[in-house]
């Protein structure tokens, strides 16, 4: 599942600013999360996304405010579960509507 996860956040965590707040950055984090729930789905664990997000700063540039921390990782993928979660609920939403 990780080289799932890998792939569907590439085009945002690849960008040497992927984890800043940058406007361009959340707008890539977005297509990231969608492309995320549709390739695997909204059941991801914490562990299979800190792995992730930990290579892809292993993999990254350091600019020149450094490299983010463990903490804003963990951060990052809470942020990624939320929104997974908040596809899920309108995902159920709109098939129990249908």
């Amino acid at each position: 599942m990780s080289d799932l996860v890998y792939l569907a956040l590439k085009g945002w965590a690849a960008v040497p600013t992927w984890y800043t707040s940058h406007p361009a950055d959340e707008s890539r984090f977005q297509t990231a999360v969608a492309e995320l729930a549709a390739t695997v789905g909204t059941d991801i664990d914490m562990r299979a996304i800190r792995r992730v997000l930990r290579q892809y700063r292993d993999e990254s540039p350091t600019l020149l405010d450094g490299r983010p921390s463990d903490a804003r990782l963990d951060a990052l993928g809470q942020k990624i579960l939320d929104a997974l979660s908040i596809a899920h609920k309108s995902t159920a939403r709109v098939i129990s509507h249908s």
